[in-house]
């Protein structure tokens, strides 16, 4: 995939994403040439959620995007994080990292740090699930079912050979799909249609 392709898909997605929060979220610069994306996001995360009671923080982080030929990486940086309304501040650096979330044998989460700590990781993988599903589209997803399942069976056909196009090793599983480990655009096709193109760790 070349780097204007991705460039597009990325800077697409990143405008769609940050839209959706409905408030001062947005791309603040890009540079096709240099493949380079920034965008800055405000949302709510839900530690949990009661009839008689909320427990969330507004989280605001910066997406740092650079596209080159083949692959791209995906950041996410500066967290901060405003809890009680605001009344609480904190960042990632000095509340959900090792040296502050885990115990002293670094075994186990500290447990008033724990729920940071999870749905922090949470947050993270999920948006790094979204960039790999939007390089992994195709536009063979908009033809009709008939034809979607015809091709599914060709291409299955294809890589039982172990010869991928794509060229990619992978390492994280989910929901039927591997995704690149550096959350490049990887092999377009599902787990279960290509086998000769995974790398099992």
């Amino acid at each position: 995939m070349s780097q204007d392709t991705i460039y597009s898909r990325l800077l697409r997605w990143m405008d769609a994403r940050l839209a959706k929060n409905g408030n001062n979220s947005r791309v603040v610069f890009s540079d096709k040439e240099k493949g380079q994306i920034v965008g800055i996001g405000d949302e709510w995360i839900v530690f949990s959620s009661t009839a008689l009671s909320l427990d969330r923080t507004k989280i605001l982080y910066q997406l740092t995007v650079t596209c080159q030929p083949e692959k791209c990486v995906f950041e996410v940086e500066k967290i901060r994080f405003n809890y009680r309304e605001g009344k609480e501040k904190y960042t990632a650096e000095e509340w959900i990292t090792d040296k502050y979330a885990l115990n002293k044998s670094q075994t186990k989460l500290v447990r008033g740090l724990a729920k940071w700590r999870r749905k922090t990781v949470d947050f993270v993988d999920a948006l790094c699930i979204e960039v790999t599903e939007a390089l992994s589209a195709s536009t063979a997803a908009q033809a009709p079912v008939e034809e979607k399942k015809e091709e599914k069976k060709q291409t299955k056909a294809l890589v039982n050979s172990g010869d991928c196009p794509q060229n990619a090793s992978y390492s994280r599983d989910s929901q039927g799909h591997r995704y690149n480990t550096g959350y490049g655009y990887g092999c377009r096709r599902t787990a279960n249609q290509c086998t000769g193109c995974t790398k099992r760790l």
